[in-house]
């Protein structure tokens, strides 16, 4: 039986994804569970476009009452007043100024809520989510009759195809290179009930959804802004181990998006992030596999620059000296 009154704050980090997180939190507004606040922070630095138009996307469909929320607020970072209060179903838009990346996103929304002094839960949730009406009150039930479990993942399931698990919770992490296997990855939804529990522990929680006792964060502080993307997850949970199990309610189902950046320049960009969130990682708490972190890191960078040469350099210069 889940216990009255206990708020969940919803963190909700956003990054010129306008769309996605008008939906997001549309399915939120759907929960069968009224106890909680939404708080976005949004990374874009785009002069407000982002925040702009998520603003004014929630007043015209509060003025058409497809959902109920008391009141939408709008701040930057450095414009929050020091007594600032929200209420049961408010949702708070905040304005970072300036991108430092997912972990510091996150960790401004917790602060805010850790100041209002209600909070009982911090669900961390990707922008491109939509959430099952009954999957907070599972989350908050699983966590009651959990008490020694602290960090609580949820089934992520693809967006577009509804029927296929993308992780069960977590990931198992390979320390030799740095990696993430998801529990449960390609699985059909339909079969949840007999698909066999993991043999051991999960290492992480999927940054998607990550469902926290304020208790966890006391005690192991709030995500590790060095990691600007990636590996704020296994970073987060190998704290948390320390005090406090890893769980997974599997009968929450958060349905996720694919990520769909195929421009070059954003994959570089990220293929750098990953990488350098591995390097970090491993060297903080596993330092005796840095020697094959970095191998295996030497080795992709290889191949990327032999697919670029094969890919793109070699066509231009056929082209450039018709050779074709």
């Amino acid at each position: 039986m889940i216990t009255n009154n206990k708020v969940v704050y919803i963190i909700i980090v956003s990054y010129k994804n306008s769309n996605d997180i008008i939906e997001a939190i549309r399915h939120i507004f759907y929960s069968d569970y009224d106890y909680f606040k939404v708080i976005v922070c949004d990374n874009s630095n785009d002069n407000e476009m982002t925040i702009n138009n998520i603003h004014k996307s929630l007043i015209n469909e509060l003025n058409t009452t497809l959902y109920s929320a008391e009141k939408v607020y709008k701040f930057k970072k450095s414009e929050i007043p020091n007594k600032f209060s929200l209420n049961i179903r408010d949702i708070l838009l905040i304005n970072t100024e300036e991108n430092r990346g997912y972990s510091a996103g996150n960790n401004i929304g917790i602060k805010i809520a850790q100041n209002q002094n209600d909070s009982s839960f911090f669900w961390i949730l990707n922008g491109d989510t939509a959430i099952k009406n009954d999957a907070m009150s599972k989350l908050v039930k699983y966590s009651e009759n959990n008490t020694n479990i602290g960090l609580i993942g949820a089934t992520l399931v693809d967006f577009d195809n509804h029927n296929r698990i993308q992780a069960i919770g977590g990931a198992y992490w390979n320390k030799k290179k740095a990696t993430a296997k998801r529990y449960g990855q390609g699985l059909l939804l339909d079969k949840l009930n007999i698909i066999p529990a993991p043999d051991r522990p999960l290492d992480l929680i999927v940054g998607a959804s990550m469902f926290v006792t304020k208790e966890f964060i006391h005690k192991t502080g709030l995500l590790n802004e060095h990691y600007f993307l990636y590996c704020e997850e296994i970073d987060w949970a190998t704290r948390g181990r320390i005090n406090f199990d890893i769980g997974v309610a599997t009968d929450a189902i958060v349905y996720h998006k694919q990520e769909t950046d195929q421009k070059s320049g954003l994959m570089w960009k990220r293929w750098l992030y990953f990488h350098r969130a591995k390097l970090i990682f491993t060297y903080h708490f596993y330092p005796e596999y840095f020697i094959y972190v970095s191998f295996d890191v030497t080795l992709s960078l290889f191949r990327r620059i032999e697919f670029i040469f094969r890919r793109i350099t070699i066509p231009l210069f056929k082209s450039f000296f018709r050779l074709n």
